[in-house]
């Protein structure tokens, strides 16, 4: 791809979640012949060994956090201590399905499978990520859960939590609280002494909300002062390690709505607290509209990535973005000067690699975050929405576009389109027709639209159809010129019509 402008891309970023496949994959290694800890090497190496084409992985960012510890600990629960758990909040439970073979492979063959992996990322020459989630709230309305560490129980009973105005997130621990702060600090300091990583990374988006924030005058001074400690902590391991070990948060798109929440980037960055920023949605959408070009303006020498998730519009089985889906994503964010792409939610299994997910996977790696194959790739361009956001704030979401005898228009951020690639724009309509409504293209009035289909084929094979609309919705296209441009502009101007999907697909 030849350009006159210069890109920042570095590659990708995957976060490796705590449960989704680490825990099936313990379960089938326990069932070799032989256990050894090279048995755990293909679950760093299925991210570098590619069949024909060369990895962008850059890191792996371990979860080994979420509401206990999957790794060895003396001050959270952890996995081992969950498994020998026979009652919890007074109920019988089992946890054998979960933890067994994890414990098994501890106690009986000795072997830390995260040890391995910190050190096996390292040696492949990656980086290797040590990441905490640093509020996670699953499972609020079961009497039990697997994910529970004691201190959940013990935080409840103590009032600990920001309460019942925050609905699904009720239980996230109220960071006000010392003894809450002191507990994640001493976890923290624990891991660190334990492993040697190259970044710890602060994952606040499970949850955002650790603050009853809407009742909490002094959360940013509070979370600064945490910082503060947590930087202390990763100074402290890159002075025994002998190498620096660089600080990554993860927060939501928006600076200032961050800081609503307690979260003072702006002081962080001046005091050099953090290294690395990921911004991302949430889970139930990859926001298509995240201001990367405003976070890179705003801290110019940040690394700055951005965040990509598995859903594209609602969660449904058939509803996860395909390759192309998260290339138009990438495309977007490295235009605006993001350093990296980071997946979440796109783990992958090395023993289960007949499925569409990890299909996905292995074609995202090898050309989804580096700006030559980003923009020389296909790429699908879907207008989503901001899927979390303060109290009394407005969200981002464009879609639907009601249009009642006005003009209204949308900027989308395609991001470089290389000259001489092709697009055709798609429209949902749940009211309305083509017929009845007059649409613009960067200026340009559009041809005639032809009903349309769009696929994605995750989950089921062959591919499912219309599955990131309602069946109410009608899709049609047209051929549209690019121009060359960063951001297309569509008008829409009908008596009567309500565009509900809107997608650039470039070839």
């Amino acid at each position: 791809m030849a350009s006159d402008r210069d890109f920042r891309s570095g590659g990708i970023i995957v976060n490796i979640d705590i449960n989704s496949e680490v825990i099936p994959f313990f379960g089938s290694v326990l069932g070799d012949r032989e256990i050894t800890e090279e048995t755990f090497y293909p679950f760093v190496d299925q991210y570098v060994d590619l069949t024909d084409r060369k990895t962008q992985v850059r890191a792996l960012a371990f979860d080994i956090f979420c509401q206990y510890s999957t790794v060895d600990s003396q001050v959270f629960s952890d996995y081992y201590a969950i498994w020998r758990r026979r009652v919890e909040n007074g109920v019988p439970v089992n946890y054998d399905a979960q933890f067994k073979a994890q414990s098994l492979l501890s106690r009986a063959y000795g072997i830390d499978p995260y040890a391995v992996w910190f050190r096996r990322t390292r040696e492949r020459g990656l980086e290797a990520w040590m990441s905490v989630r640093m509020n996670d709230c699953h499972c609020p309305d079961e009497d039990t859960c697997f994910l529970r560490s004691d201190f959940f129980y013990e935080a409840k009973s103590k009032g600990w939590m920001i309460g019942d105005l925050y609905g699904y997130r009720r239980n996230c621990f109220d960071y006000a609280v010392p003894q809450v702060r002191q507990k994640m600090l001493d976890y923290i300091e624990e891991q660190l002494a334990r492993y040697d990583v190259d970044a710890l990374e602060l994952d606040f988006l499970r949850e955002i909300t650790c603050f009853d924030y809407l009742n909490c005058p002094d959360r940013v001074e509070i979370m600064n002062d945490f910082v503060r400690n947590v930087r202390a902590l990763t100074d402290a391991a890159s002075a025994k390690r002998g190498h620096r070990v660089r600080l990554v948060v993860r927060l939501m798109r928006d600076i200032q709505q961050n800081l609503v929440f307690g979260f003072d980037v702006q002081t962080w960055v001046s005091e050099r607290l953090v290294d690395h920023v990921s911004v991302s949605p949430r889970w139930a959408t990859c926001d298509s509209d995240m201001p990367i070009a405003e976070w890179r303006a705003r801290f110019p020498d940040m690394q700055i990535s951005a965040g990509v998730e598995t859903l594209v519009l609602k969660a449904s089985k058939s509803s996860h973005a395909d390759a192309d889906v998260v290339n138009g994503l990438a495309a977007a964010y490295i235009s605006q000067g993001a350093d990296y792409i980071y997946l979440y939610n796109y783990f992958i299994n090395p023993r289960t690699p007949d499925t569409p997910f990890y299909r996905r996977t292995m074609d995202i790696i090898p050309r989804c975050g580096m700006a030559d194959t980003v923009f020389s790739s296909p790429r699908r361009h879907i207008v989503t929405y901001q899927d979390i956001f303060p109290s009394g704030h407005q969200p981002y979401r464009p879609l639907p576009l009601k249009l009642e005898c006005a003009a209204r228009s949308l900027e989308v951020h395609t991001g470089y389109v290389p000259a001489g690639r092709e697009g055709k724009l798609i429209i949902g309509l749940s009211q309305g027709c083509p017929c009845c409504v007059d649409v613009a293209f960067n200026g340009r009035q559009c041809g005639e639209f032809q009903p349309a289909r769009i696929y994605s084929g995750i989950q089921e094979e062959p591919a499912v159809a219309n599955a990131y609309v309602d069946e109410n919705v009608r899709l049609y296209q047209c051929p549209v010129a690019l121009e060359g441009r960063d951001v297309q502009e569509i008008l829409f101007r009908s008596e009567k019509a309500c565009v509900d999907y809107i997608e650039i697909a470039i070839e």
